[in-house]
């Protein structure tokens, strides 16, 4: 996480100014995997409303700021082999 940069991305890849978030399906409100608790509907629709809100806000800001931005949903982080994963953020 990069606590200076707006909206705190995930990763940054300096060398071509991008800015990488991994969005939580629930969170972000996936449109493939999310579903609306059955319970403190109203909270949970705010609380979701006001993330994506927030997401298109810093999306648009970076953009301003001469970024690439790049989300990526926690299904499709799911869907790679870990061994990929570890080869690509060099974890051995």
């Amino acid at each position: 996480m990069h606590p200076n940069i707006e909206g705190k991305p995930d990763i940054i890849l300096k060398d071509s100014n991008t800015a990488i978030f991994l969005d939580g399906c629930f969170w972000h409100k996936c449109p493939k995997c999310f579903k609306m608790p059955r319970t403190r509907t109203d909270f949970w629709k705010n609380k979701i409303t006001k993330n994506i809100t927030n997401d298109k806000k810093t999306t648009n800001r970076l953009r301003k700021n001469g970024y690439r931005v790049v989300r990526v949903w926690e299904h499709e982080i799911k869907k790679i082999e870990k061994s990929d994963l570890l080869r690509v953020f060099r974890i051995v």
